[in-house]
């Protein structure tokens, strides 16, 4: 049966709607004009959430910094932090430990993660960081990256399992993501120095906060990318949800995941200067300090010193990511 000719073509229609739209926008600017009202926004609607978010930050402050008499709180949560991880580690890698050895470890965990071209990039780039003064501050910088992957991967990996499990919950997420993804790195700071006060814990809680979203949606992704034949196979032989999970779905996800760990450090690094602005110190207090002093010279030197930190650690895992993903290309 032939179809009735639109007696309308539709290039018609479309002149007509843009016509339309036009029009429109030119009646709005006539009366504007004519009436004399302001352009801009009317005040008169104006609504900030500024002072509720004030509200909520202080209720935080002044009833999660110590919970009553018990050791529960953001005070002691940061003092445990600071005690038991941060110091320690950064007593290992600046006092108890020499710095040819720790060359040499990094040297060595480079070879076998990308062979002698990496081991020797590795090493170089440390030891032009002790030539150029920076050793302690990179040291920390080091522990305070540590220590926030740590932390990210620990809150990120489970999630990001949790969320290729169930719909609902990669959902709920979803637009949480995409919040901590888009907001400026700067405006993390305001609520963790009113919840922690100012020193190195603001600024790996900041940094945590920046950097887990690549590391749940990666881990998401790698998941739910291993072959539902895989997969199906596995729970025919008897295999367990626990089983299936651990033997069969993480192992085949594992090179994606290694990317989530890749793009999770790359983002703690990338707060280091911001961190700075709180206490972090280390090599983000030497760029603050040159930025605000006007020495070109100290903040490009500690700006290189976290580059070269970021390109070591970047070449290592993303080889690890290389080296996971070695068995599936076979």
């Amino acid at each position: 049966r032939p179809q009735a000719q639109d007696p309308v073509p539709r290039a018609l229609r479309s002149y007509v709607y843009w016509a339309g739209v036009l029009l429109a926008v030119l009646v709005v600017l006539l009366v504007n004009a004519y009436t004399g009202r302001p352009a801009t926004f009317p005040p008169a609607w104006h609504m900030s959430i500024a002072e509720p978010v004030d509200t909520l930050v202080r209720w935080m402050r002044d009833h999660l910094y110590r919970i009553g008499n018990t050791p529960l709180g953001t005070g002691p949560f940061s003092d445990f932090v600071t005690i038991y991880l941060l110091n320690p580690l950064r007593s290992l890698l600046q006092t108890w430990l020499p710095w040819p050895v720790i060359m040499a470890g990094v040297g060595v965990l480079c070879y076998f993660a990308g062979g002698w071209g990496l081991a020797l990039f590795g090493a170089a780039g440390l030891f032009l960081i002790g030539l150029m003064g920076l050793w302690d501050a990179a040291m920390d910088t080091l522990s305070q990256v540590l220590v926030a992957t740590l932390f990210a991967l620990l809150m990120g990996i489970p999630l990001g399992i949790w969320a290729a499990r169930s719909d609902r919950v990669r959902t709920i997420l979803r637009p949480i993501l995409d919040f901590l993804q888009t907001i400026p790195a700067f405006v993390y700071l305001v609520p963790v120095i009113m919840l922690f006060n100012v020193g190195r814990v603001p600024g790996i809680m900041a940094s945590v906060l920046y950097a887990i979203p690549p590391v749940i949606r990666l881990t998401d992704l790698g998941i739910r990318r291993v072959p539902v034949e895989t997969v199906e196979a596995a729970v025919a032989f008897g295999a367990t949800p626990r089983q299936t999970l651990f033997k069969v779905q993480l192992p085949l996800a594992q090179p994606s995941i290694m990317m989530g760990v890749n793009q999770t450090i790359m983002m703690v690094l990338a707060m280091v200067v911001v961190a700075g602005l709180v206490g972090g110190g280390a090599l983000g207090l030497e760029a603050v300090t040159g930025l605000a002093k006007s020495d070109v010279g100290r903040g490009m030197v500690a700006g290189i010193a976290i580059v070269i930190l970021a390109i070591i650690l970047d070449r290592i895992t993303q080889a690890w990511a290389k080296t996971a993903s070695l068995p599936d290309q076979g």
